[in-house]
């Protein structure tokens, strides 16, 4: 609980930032006109180490707990049923299963094509920076925390992390520039 306040009080502070940044550069002409620019500056120049990671609290803190709530819920219904609601019991657990795994499997599917996506382009970007593919030796994983690496040091960073069999944290903690990714599934 407190850490999840504590991320609140950290995010309203960075929008009580941007919002006076905003409006140290307003002028009469533009007031009526939001400054589309500087919230995604905003926003690209927060993300780090440390608030990278997405969560999205319709799956996270719906879906997911709800769908694993009612199975548990209807597999002890179903163990404490009588004969006569045995088939709704089943019936009713099979349901609750069916939702779980689907959710399950749409989030997978999902990061998965991203995955593929991310994978494409830093190897597009390592040839455009580097003239040559990334190393085939990476693992999709590598690739992901690589994506995160300034031009300046992505390059280095590749062969580091192809060398020196680098897990995504330690990629992740290496860098010194963080190039934020905001368009994450």
């Amino acid at each position: 609980m407190k850490f999840t306040l504590r991320k609140i009080g950290i995010f309203a502070g960075n929008i009580r930032s941007c919002a006076n940044n905003m409006l140290l550069k307003m002028t009469p002409s533009n007031m009526d006109q939001p400054n589309v620019s500087l919230i995604k500056a905003f926003y690209m120049n927060h993300q780090n180490f440390s608030n990278h990671k997405r969560f999205h609290p319709f799956f996270h803190y719906l879906i997911l707990p709800l769908s694993l709530v009612g199975l548990v819920l209807a597999a002890i219904g179903l163990l404490n049923t009588s004969t006569e609601n045995l088939i709704t019991s089943i019936l009713l657990t099979i349901a609750f299963f069916l939702l779980f795994c689907i959710a399950g499997i749409a989030r997978m599917y999902s990061l998965k094509v991203q995955d593929r996506v991310i994978r494409n382009e830093e190897n597009f970007r390592h040839f455009v920076l580097t003239g040559k593919p990334l190393d085939p030796q990476l693992r999709i994983g590598q690739i992901v925390a690589l994506r995160f690496a300034s031009d300046a040091e992505f390059p280095e960073l590749a062969k580091r992390a192809s060398t020196e069999k680098l897990r995504s944290s330690e990629i992740k903690k290496a860098i010194q520039q963080w190039r934020p990714d905001t368009y994450r599934v």
